[in-house]
């Protein structure tokens, strides 16, 4: 019975977790953000960095910013490993439609302390 409803719920929110980049985020514009990441999502479809960023008042926000898929990533070098929480990034990229939600597109990111950089698209 948990495995029929686990089935049933798993391909609704799937779907739900793919779209089309142009509907959330503003692919003509790109921004630079610089935080400590919080929480390194390495997972399918997306990856995610949880970023704390401050805003020109110095308040800090917290940024989620999207990666490509875990098979992409692993062709730059980037791995499970690759980020850890309290490092310090530079990422560029596209930001969201709405911007109370402080979303960005990963175009590029670089890691200062060791000169890491990649670029997701």
């Amino acid at each position: 019975m948990l495995l029929a409803v686990m089935l049933s719920i798993t391909p609704g929110a799937r779907l739900g977790a793919h779209h089309r980049y142009a509907d959330v985020y503003r692919e003509d514009r790109q921004i630079s953000l610089e935080g400590d990441v919080v929480e390194w999502n390495y997972r399918n479809p997306h990856a995610f960095v949880l970023l704390i960023v401050r805003d020109p008042r110095n308040r800090r926000q917290q940024w989620i910013v999207e990666c490509g898929g875990t098979q992409q990533l692993r062709r730059h070098g980037v791995t499970a490993a690759t980020l850890e929480p309290g490092q310090h990034v530079i990422v560029t990229g596209s930001p969201g439609r709405v911007e109370a939600e402080h979303r960005l597109l990963l175009r590029s990111l670089v890691r200062p302390q060791d000169g890491l950089t990649w670029s997701d698209r």
